[in-house]
Formats: structure tokens, C-alpha cells, sequence
């Protein structure tokens, strides 16, 4: 039995016996009825005891748990397996008593239609690195009930895929040597076994306006050094340990527009994907010529020595939201049917932080699915994240009826050697289910292994993928 089960029996026990202590009543209540393996508190109501499952849950089989006093027994062997399929009655009894309780389960008529789904990285990962790896990483994501994976394509001032549309910005020979795994097509291999398992894929653009980190190799900027973003000091901008691309230039906007339009007229993706990086710009930028000279034509005045400066930070924002619709426009002109996923930080902090004001993406219209990275470490509780879902639903999602089909937060479920455990990734999903969220997306593959049991909990078959 796994903690989280111990603990609520425990507490559940505890309670019970401290209500009864001075009493010698016999009551035959049940404390709690719990599904282990779904990570399920039963509702009792009277005598009828109401479990919540997800649309596909095979229930003529299902494990369960009943908190009873030392002095109770039951008709059926506890912590068994169990058919709820139908209504079923089972008897508590205590001395000379018994007390009949119904099981039920409630289940969806429908299914959900929802992205529930899994961020595939290259870094720290060998997911992607061999037809064999690809193959395992696909069975796995398959297995464990995502419908979508979010596959990184360029990170690195790499591809994954063959592009010559970096080989030109390189100056490169071949662009073959500019892959991430060279000479290997990793992207058209992933989608291919994908698409066979009903599995979309989406093109992760990861680095976005992003140059590179600290203390890596830069040749982006070393063959344009005039695309670098610069701080009021002069400095390339430098924010969270990555320098960055002067996203308000020209030429790295119309870079970043044909290396996404080549990626989806080449490969069938069924998406592709920004995130906190694209489209977006540190707050400390934009004080490039360029870029304080076209600010000046717009507005009138220089640019301020306050990066913060309300005005700056709008004029700065609007060129971002600005270059966001040009790169939906862009993808549907190829594609009609390739949808776009934003993934910025939560929003407020996205806004402060990287000019994102995803709020008027939505208003917009420029996004298909928005998963804002609602990342926290369960050692902050859960509600760390609850509070971050509670401000983005209040703030942004609830303002319009249909935002929340497109509002899939993404969670933190690894990062270096954490990675986080059942009962908060359990804990997660149920708090997106009580609000009407029926999907998110897991940041990354290699802790899905970890946390297999609350995959086949709460994804027991595919959701239906959103069309737009």
C-alpha cells in the first residue's frame, strides 16, 4: 500500500477514535473507502459510498481499501480486487450490528476531449537519440495514455531535423553537421511511430529567441553579431543564465519565421510549439540602436533607463504579441490543420519577466492551446501549484467561455535528479479535474517512468485531441 493511502487511513482512524473515545456506541460507519491504484477517496453519502473515475476505467477490477476499526469486519476481503462496474453492497458489521453500504462508480459518458501530454527533450535525456530509443520513448508515452508529445527541434543553434534555413545562417557546409544528432533523422522517425500509435506530434521550438547558456558555444552570434539583444549597459542581454537574440531586429524575427515555416512545410507535425522563449524578450532588453531608434519613430521619445518603465515594457510587449500572430498566420498559410501551443511562464511573472502577455494572445485569437509553465517542486506543497491554477483561472482563463478548452498548464514532473513523487502529480491532476481542466502537459519524458501508476490512473485511454 503506498504512503499516500497509509496517511489517510491513518488520520482517518485517528479522527474517528478521538470522536469516540469517551463513547461506546456502536455507530458501523465507514471511515473511508479508498481506490489505491487510481488515488481515489470514496464520497460517502448515508449508506452509498461514490467513487469519481476517469472516462475508460476498467472498474470490474479495481483495488480497494476500507479504513475500519479494530472491531469491524466486512463481507469482503479488504484491500481486494473488486468489481464496481455496477452498484455494489457490502456489509460492515460490529458486535451484533451490520450496515449495508453501496459502492458506485461515476464515470464521464463521454471522453474527454483534451491534451493530456509529455515534453520529449534531448537534453539530459536519450529519448530521442536512436530509432530503438525512439521507438521505446513512443511505446512508453503509448502506454501510459498521452495523446500528445511536445518533441524539441531546435535548441543549441541545432536542429533536429535537416534545416537550411540554419546552414545559411551558419555559413555551414553541410547541414547535416548542424543537426543535434547528426546525419540522423530523429524528427521524421519520432513522427512516424507517433502517428502509427495515435500520438500527435508537436515541434518544440525551445530555444526561441534565445542565443545560448552561459558559457556554451554561440555561433548564431558569432556569425551575426549584429543580432545580439543588448541591456542598458551595452552587455548582451543575459537573463536566467541564457544570452539572448535581438528579437525586435529584422533579420531575427524573419530567421525565426522560416525556420519554423520550413519545419512544418517539410515534416507532418500536427503542431508546433514556443514557450518561454518564443515569443518573448527579457525585460532588461531592447537597448540595441535598432531598437531604441524604432522606438523613438513610434513613440516620440528615447527609450528610458528603466527597463520597467510601463510604456517601454508595452511598446515591447505589443512587438512580441505582434510577432506571435505573424507566426500563427505563417503556420496555418502552410498548414490550415497545424495547430500552435504557447508554453510562457504563469502569467503576471510571464509579463514582468519575459514581455509575454499571453492574456492577449488569447484575445487575439493566436493560440490553439496555451500550457503555461506552472512549475513547483513538491517539496512546496501543493498549494504552490493550486495557487498558480486558482491566478491564472481568476486573472486570465475564466474572463472568456472558451479559453479553458485551450488551457492545458503544464507540471513540473522532473528537473536534474528531482523528480516528483505519486501523490503530488496524483494530487495535480485532481485539482484540474475539480476545475473543469481536463488535461495538462508533463514536463518531461524520463519522470514518467517513475509515476507510471497515476499515468494509467488518470489517463486510462487516450483523451480526443482538440481540433481548431
Amino acid at each position: 500500500m503506498n504512503r499516500a493511502v497509509i496517511s489517510i487511513l491513518f488520520l482517518v482512524l485517528m479522527t474517528s477514535c478521538s470522536k469516540n473515545s469517551d463513547s461506546t456506541e456502536t455507530d458501523n460507519n465507514l471511515k473511508a473507502v479508498v481506490l489505491p491504484d487510481h488515488f481515489q477517496v470514496g464520497t460517502i453519502k448515508g449508506d452509498t459510498v461514490l467513487f469519481y473515475l476517469p472516462y475508460g476505467t476498467n472498474l470490474t477490477n479495481v483495488r480497494v481499501t476500507f479504513a475500519l476499526t479494530s472491531s469491524q469486519s466486512l463481507s469482503v476481503d479488504n484491500n481486494s480486487l473488486l468489481d464496481i462496474s455496477i452498484p455494489l453492497m457490502v456489509i460492515v458489521s460490529e458486535g451484533g450490528s451490520k450496515r449495508k453500504y453501496v459502492l458506485k462508480a461515476v464515470v464521464p459518458r463521454d471522453k474527454p476531449v483534451a491534451v493530456q501530454g509529455v515534453w520529449v527533450s534531448n537534453v539530459g535525456s536519450n529519448a530521442l537519440s536512436s530509432a530503438d530509443n525512439i521507438e521505446q520513448t513512443v511505446k512508453t508515452i503509448d502506454e501510459l495514455g498521452f495523446n500528445a508529445a511536445f518533441v524539441v527541434v531546435y535548441n543549441k543553434s541545432k536542429t533536429l531535423h535537416r534545416s537550411e534555413v540554419l546552414k545559411e545562417v551558419l555559413g555551414a557546409a553541410t547541414a547535416e553537421e548542424n543537426m543535434i544528432y547528426p546525419g540522423f533523422d530523429a524528427l521524421g522517425t519520432f513522427i512516424e511511430k507517433a502517428h502509427a500509435k495515435g500520438i500527435k506530434v508537436i515541434a518544440w521550438f525551445e530555444y526561441g529567441f534565445a542565443s545560448h547558456y552561459t558559457g556554451m558555444p554561440n555561433p548564431i552570434l558569432v556569425a551575426k553579431p549584429q543580432w545580439a539583444a543588448l541591456d542598458m549597459n551595452g552587455n548582451i542581454t543575459l537573463k536566467n543564465n541564457f544570452y539572448w537574440l535581438n528579437g525586435y531586429h529584422p533579420e531575427v524575427r524573419q530567421y525565426m519565421a522560416e525556420l519554423i515555416a520550413e519545419l512544418v512545410s517539410e515534416y507532418d507535425v500536427d503542431g508546433v510549439q514556443g514557450d518561454d522563449r518564443l515569443p518573448a524578450m527579457p525585460v532588461n532588453s531592447g537597448y540595441d540602436s535598432y531598437t531604441r531608434q524604432l522606438y523613438q519613430a513610434e513613440t516620440g521619445r528615447e527609450a528610458p533607463s528603466s527597463d520597467s518603465d510601463g510604456e517601454w515594457m508595452q511598446w515591447r510587449a505589443n512587438k512580441l504579441t505582434d510577432f506571435g500572430e505573424r507566426l500563427y498566420d505563417t503556420v496555418r498559410s502552410i498548414r490550415p490543420a497545424c495547430i500552435v501551443s504557447w508554453a510562457p511562464s504563469t502569467s503576471g511573472w510571464s509579463y514582468q519577466n519575459y514581455l509575454q502577455q499571453w492574456d492577449k494572445w488569447l484575445e487575439r485569437d493566436i493560440v490553439d492551446i496555451i500550457s503555461p509553465q506552472l512549475y513547483r517542486y513538491e517539496s512546496q506543497g501543493i498549494k504552490a501549484y493550486t495557487d498558480l491554477v486558482d491566478k491564472e483561472l481568476r486573472d486570465v482563463i475564466n474572463k472568456s467561455p472558451g479559453y479553458k478548452a485551450r488551457y492545458f498548464p503544464a507540471i513540473l514532473l522532473k528537473s536534474g535528479s528531482y523528480v516528483a513523487g505519486e501523490t503530488y502529480i496524483a494530487d495535480c491532476i485532481k485539482y484540474n479535474r475539480s476545475k473543469g481542466i481536463q488535461g495538462e502537459v508533463m514536463f518531461y519524458y524520463d519522470g514518467i517512468e517513475a509515476n507510471r501508476r497515476v499515468f494509467r490512473a488518470f489517463y486510462p485511454v487516450k483523451a480526443s485531441f482538440p481540433q481548431h
